[in-house]
């Protein structure tokens, strides 16, 4: 029977991404993330200021993670080899234990999660493309949570950039 639990719990984590572990637990697994490409287009943020700076020139995506987070550590490498792809795109990401205003403000419930931003509106509110491709101005419906391969990804960018 613990076996079978152990299983739904693996399959859980899998399917939905990772949690936050407990300090200690956080603690004793942390390590440092190997990106396995350039990901020096990739620039941690903790508020918004960069971003919206960086919407005046194009889309933003904004990838929310942790270092002790093993799906994180597997889209690194995805979203590097993105920001290599699209130049006009500015990339960045969140420490998710550093940041919880930005983790509050994003609904972020589950790691990895993205935000893809087309451009802040002269309101102050934002557009943002959602896991479908479609422009949304509502921050809830526009989260991409989970791990997802280049191949998910690329036609959200090509949507961001269509709709700039």
């Amino acid at each position: 029977m613990p076996y079978i639990a152990a299983l739904l719990l693996a399959a859980t984590i899998m399917i939905a991404g990772c949690t936050a572990p407990s300090a200690s637990s956080a603690q004793a697994s942390a390590s440092p993330v190997q990106s396995g490409g350039d990901d020096s287009r990739i620039i941690e943020i903790d508020s918004m200021t960069s971003v919206d700076a960086a919407l005046v020139n194009g889309p933003v995506l904004i990838e929310f993670g942790a270092p002790w987070c093993a799906w994180c550590s597997q889209e690194k490498p995805v979203v590097a080899g993105l920001a290599d792809e699209y130049p006009t795109v500015a990339f960045f990401e969140v420490n998710s234990d550093d940041s919880p205003g930005m983790v509050k403000d994003f609904y972020v419930k589950g790691i990895p999660q993205m935000e893809i931003i087309v451009r802040k509106n002269p309101d102050g509110s934002y557009q943002y493309i959602d896991a479908m491709g479609t422009s949304v101005t509502d921050r809830y419906k526009s989260r991409i949570v989970g791990y997802r391969t280049r191949e998910e990804l690329k036609p959200l960018i090509d949507a961001a950039v269509a709709v700039r």
